[in-house]
């Protein structure tokens, strides 16, 4: 899983705030779509092979941690910029960061936004290599081929085994997520620092 240009996700567009957050109905239906893509990569048989560099924002972070094994280039930053606009996180993170990281390094990650680099998120255990940039690629797709060599059923098996018993909290966390965003997502005050954000 990697992205196109100069970052991995630089997270929601901003200018479509009001547009995603128009009702209820759209905001809700939004952010179903954005829990979905966590339901694919940390749910699904393939293991995911993140190859990311430049930004990793928000929902950029979540795809990084919904990865099964990452790759960051140097360049590599990532954070949290929901609570500075009255949101909450999506992706699975408020399940899975405090397993990555530990629950009072998860809560100063999604709370303060404070950014942090390649190596940071190694230290962390949100990363399994740093690279150079011009490396990323290359090791992840050594990564995939020495994964894709192995018989499928082991792969699909500790794919399974390693989130099948958290998999119920997981469901309920993406609930309360869902619920918790919505909330932001119909606040004037959220819509106001959106535009603020992006002016």
């Amino acid at each position: 899983l990697s992205g196109a240009g100069r970052a991995f996700c630089a997270g929601d567009d901003l200018k479509e705030f009001d547009s995603q957050a128009r009702g209820p109905a759209e905001a809700r239906a939004y952010l179903e779509r954005i829990q979905d893509i966590t339901r694919l990569l940390v749910l699904g048989d393939k293991i995911v092979v993140g190859a990311v560099h430049g930004w990793a924002v928000g929902g950029g972070f979540e795809w990084l941690i919904d990865c099964d094994l990452a790759v960051l280039a140097e360049d590599t930053r990532c954070f949290f910029p929901e609570a500075a606009l009255g949101l909450f996180v999506t992706g699975g993170a408020s399940h899975l960061l405090p397993r990555l990281v530990g629950l009072p390094k998860a809560k100063e990650l999604v709370l303060l936004g404070d950014k942090i680099d390649a190596r940071q998120a190694l230290d962390l255990g949100l990363a399994n290599w740093v690279v150079p940039e011009k490396e990323r690629m290359t090791k992840a797709r050594e990564i995939a081929e020495r994964l894709a060599a192995l018989p499928p059923r082991p792969r699909r098996q500790a794919k399974r085994l390693f989130h099948k018993a958290p998999q119920l909290a997981l469901e309920q966390a993406l609930t309360l997520e869902t619920e918790a965003c919505l909330e932001g997502f119909l606040d004037p005050e959220t819509a106001r620092r959106a535009r603020d954000a992006i002016a």
